[in-house]
């Protein structure tokens, strides 16, 4: 029966807005699904790979800014930031990677830390860029109402659940449990472990950075103290 679970918590979380729940429940609803998939995205590097993160606020944030300023600089609809932003974040990724993951445990994590503060600095300061602490507004919401932003979300959140448990059943999730075990004795066995320790940044950044680019979408509004210091969304 424990099978069935899941399909059953989709269901029900899929007719819910037919129920005729209120708007300030649906909003609450969206950002717990969006949570969801940061949380998921934190798991690949963090919970199976054992590289603790305190910086995935830059890959929200770095997300967010790829559609605010695809909609503010080039006039490209703000939900093109969600394929743009795997790119993109894919390329921080590998940047971030070379610098921190040579770090291990308390240092990797300190620097993570560090990359989020410099990501909203960087923000604040680059005016001409990301139009500083004024923010990027949206002006045109694509629907009035919460209920697609509600689907689209849930959407992606099935999509990231399914891609993640499938890579953790393959053999880079067996090599992130190894190198979370015992990075020393993975490479040993001739784990190249950096490698996949830059694979599960790769993921986990992109999915952190979809769901950044979701919420501008959906709020319609991003400035640096928000977007690169999640405590404040909602």
């Amino acid at each position: 029966m424990k099978r069935y679970w899941p399909y059953l918590a989709l269901i029900l979380l899929a007719i819910l807005p037919l129920v005729g729940i209120s708007s300030y429940t649906m909003h609450v609803l969206i950002l717990v699904i969006m949570w969801s998939i940061i949380g998921m995205a934190w798991n690949v590097l963090g919970g199976f790979c054992g590289q603790v993160s305190f910086g995935h606020a830059a890959f929200f944030g770095v997300g967010a800014y790829t559609a605010g300023i695809l909609y503010h600089h080039l006039g490209i609809s703000a939900w093109w930031g969600m394929p743009a932003c795997v790119v993109v974040l894919i390329a921080v990724s590998l940047i971030v990677g070379y610098i921190c993951l040579r770090l291990r445990g308390a240092y990797f994590a300190l620097a993570t830390l560090a990359l989020g503060e410099v990501c909203r600095i960087a923000a604040e300061n680059m005016v001409w860029f990301t139009q500083g602490n004024l923010g990027i507004l949206v002006k045109e919401r694509t629907w009035v109402g919460k209920t697609w932003y509600y689907y689209v979300i849930l959407l992606i959140a099935v999509g990231s659940y399914i891609f993640i448990k499938r890579v953790i059943a393959s053999k880079w999730g067996y090599y992130f449990v190894a190198i979370r075990e015992d990075q020393d004795a993975a490479e040993s066995l001739g784990i190249d472990t950096t490698f996949y320790k830059t694979i599960a940044l790769c993921i986990s950044g992109v999915l952190t950075g979809i769901a950044g680019a979701f919420y501008m979408n959906y709020m319609g509004y991003i400035d640096p103290g928000i977007v690169f210091s999640l405590s404040d969304i909602s």
